[in-house]
């Protein structure tokens, strides 16, 4: 006889989508120091649902970037094949492969910078699509920060028509038009490395490759009511930072701190892990003691050299134009309340439009309910939140 809470399992998985139908896609998520793999249903319309996702995390120690990039697949390979065991039989009938896997990677490992291409025509011209791409593939071609031989992926994030920003621009007349494009460079070792470790856990599934950067900011672009913000992924090792302006991305800069480097340079006891522990038990205001006590010491000791590495690489984003009060963070849940407070609290304001401090908002696997939600027994962070949200974005575009 069936187990109650194995029939409430099945009534709460139906509840959620189970029988939708729609494709079966997996998600892979690579940090700086982890793997996060997710098995997703995509419909046609609505959330898609995460049949099952887990993230594995390195130890907290310094790597060169060749055993990060050894230790990282071998864990992707590890943490793939768990999720696909898990995802087996949760397609609302037959087990299914996946019919396509997107593969995230992001900071350090990518970097992106946005390009401008414009034409003007002597009359009014009607805007057809091989217009567009014959504008795009002059900004690939104009490039300077990503090395084309480390070329990952390209996207036009903008279309002007007149000076104006149009999302439908096909059939459209007008007498100028200008494409923006987010282009996407990646360490060649990391990427080879994880291509072989996806194609060892779905052989000869289709692959898509994203920049850390295009993933964020596609999701951005549909979340974020406001057209002009700064965007940070801050992972272990370094944070990617994007400046959006009239909601296309335009400054892009790698900055080499991360939740991993801060953790390391806090931590009195020499064990980052623990450190991250007592972070979290501040965060919810249940830490005391000599350790939370140093440990706060220890941040007020560092703030101001985060101050000086952050403030350089904002002076660089505001070297032509002030930069957006708005600030959208995708960091450590444990580290999140933290790094909030120092971004709204530091005096970044000689850097930013209106001279406030950064309105800051975190974003956390709710903020992507729109797109994504969890299957019973599933839950996704952040990262993999996004990687899903993405999917679907794309997938229904």
């Amino acid at each position: 006889m069936p187990h109650l809470g194995d029939i409430m399992n099945a009534m709460a998985f139906r509840l959620f989508g189970g029988g939708r139908g729609g494709k079966i896609i997996a998600v892979a998520d690579i940090g700086s120091g982890s793997a996060g793999f997710g098995i997703f249903q995509v419909p046609s319309h609505g959330p898609a649902i995460a049949l099952a996702a887990e993230r594995a995390v390195l130890p907290i120690e310094e790597r060169t970037p060749q055993a990060a990039i050894a230790a990282i697949a071998a864990e992707l390979t590890k943490v793939g094949q768990k999720v696909i065991a898990a995802s087996a039989g949760k397609t609302g009938g037959k087990p299914r492969h996946p019919e396509l896997l997107v593969c995230v990677i992001r900071a350090p490992w990518t970097n992106a910078e946005a390009v401008r291409e414009g034409s003007h025509f002597e009359k009014e011209m009607t805007v057809t699509g091989p217009m567009i791409s014959e504008l795009a593939k002059k900004t690939l071609a104009r490039a300077t920060t990503v090395d084309q031989a480390h070329f990952l992926d390209a996207n036009v994030a903008r279309v002007e028509l007149n000076g104006y920003p149009t999302k439908k621009p096909e059939g459209k007349k007008a007498n100028e038009l200008a494409v923006t494009s987010l282009i996407s460079g990646c360490d060649p070792d990391i990427r080879a490395s994880i291509e072989r470790a996806l194609e060892g856990i779905l052989p000869h599934t289709p692959r898509q490759l994203r920049g850390g950067a295009r993933t964020l900011l596609t999701v951005l672009r549909e979340y974020a009511s406001q057209q002009d913000y700064v965007a940070v992924d801050m992972g272990g090792e370094g944070s990617a930072m994007t400046v959006v302006r009239d909601g296309a991305p335009s400054e892009q800069i790698l900055v080499p701190e991360g939740v991993y480097t801060i953790l390391r340079r806090i931590s009195t006891t020499g064990i980052p892990e623990e450190t991250l522990s007592l972070m979290r038990m501040l965060a919810r205001e249940e830490c005391s003691g000599p350790a939370c006590d140093s440990t706060l010491q220890a941040l007020a000791r560092v703030e101001p050299e985060l101050v000086k590495i952050f403030g350089e690489a904002m002076a660089k984003c505001a070297a032509t134009r002030k930069i957006p009060n708005n600030f959208f963070l995708v960091t450590h849940p444990d580290m999140a309340d933290w790094l909030a407070k120092f971004f709204s609290r530091i005096d970044f304001t000689q850097f930013t439009r209106t001279a406030q401090p950064y309105a800051v908002r975190v974003l956390a696997p709710k903020d992507m309910s729109a797109w994504v939600s969890e299957a019973p027994g599933v839950v996704l962070d952040c990262g993999l939140a996004v990687g899903g949200a993405l999917v679907n974005i794309e997938e229904n575009a």
